[in-house]
């Protein structure tokens, strides 16, 4: 039987103002924004507060008193108090009227009620201190003179953006070349943090403040978000930790993801004009590129032969060297009209390990070349790679092994031989050296191989190895923010395949898909219709890609399709959003990390 206590100090027994703002939202919350009737979810513009206890029982005192009775409640029981007051919609409220509920269901209720009024101070409380925090912003803001909140601006510009909201304000420099490091700066229109500026490096930005962008409101995914505690908004901004109300860490996720798409374009193109994308970065140099892995012998040689063609020393094409112990200087081609003046490149020695702890040896005879920008550059600078003039890590390394290293090999290969080199009669020509020469023998290339393309994909080959690219890709497990969508096109995909290419077993794909309970084909089309059907925008694993490129390439490898031309164009279009994915994280770990 459901009894309810008659103690004169429950709470819950006062009575309340359901006209009052705060005890509406506080009553709203305090039933997770639902109809207390149906539990669907209920606005705050859409909510009624309803009687459980109708409030017209009060001109009927006599029938009161009998209900109050056979609810077991005090006779000065108010049907103004917390728990005869619920919130509900409108239609449900007309239709429920004046009319009371039968006792079994009026003593349910009030009881469920009651149990949400812990919570309901709670929220109460929450309500108050906003409103106490709004009067005070109000007494500062006419105090101060201020306006109460930002004008809302999104203004991205060439060198600088600005952007804001009603509470914060966003101000950044973008990356520059040849100082590609940039800069921000973030305040808040907030009572605790009116007076706070919060500035980022170039570095905090990447792995502090982008971290986790384009995520919405999934802030967990988050690099600044700490956690979430009585609705306020934890985060760590450089620093600084603090808490945000609901608003106010919406307007901030979407300020950051405004920075992140232009901050990270910025940087993509200064990595296209200077074509370093495939190569590595050097461990003793923040901006120097290793180009290629020889060993110190070859370094030697290529070093004395700078400074044998020291440009002071000849004017022939191999004259454009200004020659240093430490480092290879190459100096314009004053033989070629169409090269300007002054320095194409500066490559450096650098060690691959300065100790082997694993195996405790010491550095052996193997090092890297590197590629350094040079110094003293002016603003334009990144315009001025060309091969006319400055030469990117790219032009570089295909001079370095393909002219350079060859030309000096066979330079000091006739010399050794006593024979004079520019004397005809030669035993060997440097066209015929060239016939049998193998850079391999002498160094590794530091340029990693181009993938394949998802623009040229034609053959099973090469859908295959797109699918291999993005499993390697998305295998590790972990979250991240993905839009339904593009997940719901996967595996309809999936479906249309499956659909029009029988396969002899479907176990590998029922196991991979984990759909152990469908029995053959078309029980496994139907789960996976409905499982793609459920999804929704959010905090995804990314073995949701990893077991439906297994089963892709399954299909592939496997099945009867005919992966060539057309359709092998049509898989490459269906794989563009996730592509597109693999993109822009590689591109933000590798900026995070050089």
């Amino acid at each position: 039987m459901y009894l309810l206590t008659k103690k004169v100090t429950d709470m819950s027994y006062q009575k309340i103002d359901k006209n009052n703002p705060k005890i509406r939202t506080a009553l709203l919350e305090a039933h997770n924004n639902k109809c207390f009737y149906t539990e669907r979810p209920l606005s705050y513009e859409d909510m009624e507060v309803d009687h459980i206890i109708p409030e017209v029982l009060e001109g009927d005192r006599k029938a009161l008193e009998v209900l109050l009775t056979d609810l077991d409640l005090p006779a000065d029981y108010s049907l103004h108090c917390f728990q005869n007051l619920v919130p509900t919609s409108g239609r449900i409220n007309r239709r429920k009227s004046g009319d009371p509920f039968p006792l079994i269901e009026t003593r349910t209720y009030i009881n469920l009620a009651r149990k949400k009024f812990s919570k309901f101070e709670k929220r109460l409380e929450v309500a108050e201190t906003r409103a106490r925090s709004s009067k005070l912003r109000q007494t500062i803001d006419l105090l101060t003179d201020e306006a109460p909140y930002y004008e809302e601006v999104l203004d991205i510009g060439e060198e600088v953006c600005i952007i804001s909201r009603k509470h914060l304000r966003l101000q950044a420099y973008f990356p520059k070349y040849p100082q590609v490091r940039g800069s921000c700066l973030i305040t808040f229109k907030s009572v605790m943090l009116r007076d706070c500026m919060i500035t980022f490096a170039h570095q905090e930005i990447l792995s502090n403040l982008l971290d986790g962008a384009q995520s919405s409101s999934a802030f967990s995914l988050r690099g600044f978000f700490v956690g979430e505690y009585q609705d306020k908004y934890f985060v760590q901004l450089g620093n600084n930790r603090f808490a945000l109300s609901q608003e106010e860490i919406e307007e901030l996720c979407w300020a950051v993801d405004q920075l992140e798409a232009a901050y990270v374009e910025k940087l993509a193109e200064i990595e296209r004009a200077l074509q370093t994308r495939s190569f590595t970065r050097s461990s003793t140099s923040s901006t120097g590129l290793r180009l290629m892995q020889t060993t110190s012998d070859v370094w030697d040689n290529l070093i004395e032969f700078s400074r044998e063609f020291d440009v002071a020393n000849g004017s022939t094409k191999w004259h454009t060297f200004d020659f240093n112990p430490s480092m290879l200087k190459i100096y314009g081609d004053r033989q070629n009209s169409n090269v300007l003046p002054g320095y194409h490149a500066m490559i450096r020695p650098e060690r691959l390990d300065e100790w082997d702890a694993p195996s405790f040896r010491r550095p052996d005879n193997n090092l890297h070349l590197s590629w350094k920008p040079i110094e003293g550059l002016g603003e334009g600078a990144l315009n001025d790679y060309s091969d006319a003039q400055l030469w990117n890590p790219k032009k570089t390394h295909d001079w370095l092994i393909e002219e350079l290293l060859p030309y000096a090999l066979f330079y000091f290969q006739e010399k050794k031989k006593g024979k004079g080199f520019f004397r005809k009669g030669g035993s060997l020509s440097f066209e015929e050296y060239m016939r049998s020469y193998d850079s391999s023998l002498y160094c590794r290339s530091g340029c990693a191989r181009d993938a394949v393309c998802i623009e040229s994909v034609e053959s099973s080959e090469d859908c295959a190895e797109i699918i291999e690219l993005l499993q390697s890709h998305f295998y590790p497990s972990e979250n991240i923010y993905l839009r339904a969508e593009v997940i719901k096109n996967l595996y309809s995909y999936i479906v249309e395949m499956l659909m029009e290419d029988p396969l002899d077993d479907y176990g590998y794909i029922i196991g991979n898909m984990s759909r152990k309970s469908a029995a053959n084909r078309n029980q496994l089309i139907e789960e996976l219709t409905d499982y793609a059907a459920s999804l929704s925008d959010g905090s995804h694993g990314t073995a949701v890609f990893d077991y439906a490129l297994r089963s892709i390439l399954e299909i592939i490898k496997h099945g009867t399709l005919n992966f060539h031309g057309k359709r092998a164009r049509e898989l490459a279009e269906q794989m563009r959003a996730i592509w597109r994915i693999r993109e822009q994280r590689e591109e933000r770990q590798r900026f995070k990390a050089h």
